[in-house]
């Protein structure tokens, strides 16, 4: 995640400039192997939102038996309106050094460290107080991610003409970081996020905190506090408004993906494994296994046909 005070993460083209020199499929393959997949905004595989966004099929069911002309002709609007949502919509960024380069020259960052044309090292710009600032990045990280930053994002940052100095963190200052926007001393910081059924950005998307003085609010800041909202949005979504909660999520992480306040790594994979004699244990169905074996029970299969619709569906 972007820090919102960091004067070398404000301008959009630098954050996208970044992503495109991130090789997130190296560092899912090398880092988490099959436990983990790429995404493309804040969201997990697992979650409801996404699965119902694989299907074409629309959630909700229409009985024509005690319907009106009026109702059938609503529900093919909502069918064909729900057909136009889809995950594709989401932008996705490749490891693209090149497109990385044409982003920050066409933003100004032309410059070495003297105010003389760019050739090589770390890339320069003058802001408009006269201040000449440099891409070299901070990023605060946990130890054991450090060797494949160093091979899968390090490397195409320096082709690039931005450098990247790992600093090794611990979970709870990696925390502490990602909810006070105001630290200084780092451009952007590692961590994961946890989401729920029903959905909230958690973290450094909250309003912002209080501060001494009056600092106006930095570009980023502007641009998490609007995230912020449109977060509130969705999370205050008509309880039986499905289609226009799945299109405001939608629209949210379109946002996200356009703006890039955040760049989304993978999300990952887990596995439940049990004995056959553990009945009706539906974790997809719960917000996890504590709730899940609440309903759960022990009991043999009296065939093999009963045993085969237990078990989840694996494809």
């Amino acid at each position: 995640r972007f820090m919102p005070r960091s004067l070398r993460v404000q301008e959009t083209a630098v954050r996208k400039a970044v992503f495109h020199c991130l090789d997130r499929d190296g560092i899912v393959e090398d880092y988490l192997g099959t436990f983990g997949m790429p995404v493309k905004g804040m969201y997990g595989i697992g979650q409801w939102m996404v699965r119902l966004l694989d299907t074409e099929n629309y959630p909700l069911m229409l009985n024509e038996e005690t319907t009106t002309q009026a109702d059938v002709e609503a529900y093919e609007q909502a069918l064909e309106e729900w057909q136009s949502i889809s995950m594709s919509a989401i932008p996705d960024y490749s490891l693209d050094v090149e497109e990385a380069v044409r982003l920050l020259e066409e933003n100004g960052w032309t410059m070495n460290q003297n105010g003389q044309p760019y050739e090589d090292g770390i890339r320069y710009k003058r802001l408009e107080n006269g201040q000449m600032i440099g891409l070299e990045m901070t990023v605060q990280i946990p130890a054991n991610m450090r060797e494949v930053l160093e091979k899968h994002w390090q490397p195409y940052m320096e082709q690039a003409g931005m450098g990247l100095r790992l600093e090794d963190r611990g979970i709870w200052d990696l925390a502490d970081s990602y909810r006070r926007d105001s630290i200084l001393d780092c451009d952007m910081v590692l961590v994961g996020e946890d989401f729920t059924d029903k959905f909230r950005l958690n973290g450094g998307y909250m309003a912002m905190e209080e501060r001494d003085g009056a600092e106006e609010p930095t570009p980023l800041e502007d641009l998490t506090a609007r995230i912020d909202a449109m977060s509130a949005e969705v999370y205050r979504t008509e309880l039986m408004d499905l289609q226009g909660f799945i299109r405001k999520w939608l629209d949210l992480q379109i946002e996200l993906a356009e703006t890039v306040p955040v760049i989304p790594l993978y999300s990952n994979v887990y596995f439940d494994f049990y004995e056959t004699e553990l009945r009706d244990y539906r974790i997809e169905e719960y917000l996890g296994w504590g709730n899940a074996i609440v309903a759960a029970w022990l009991g043999e299969a009296e065939t093999e046909t009963e045993l085969e619709q237990e078990l989840p569906d694996t494809e």
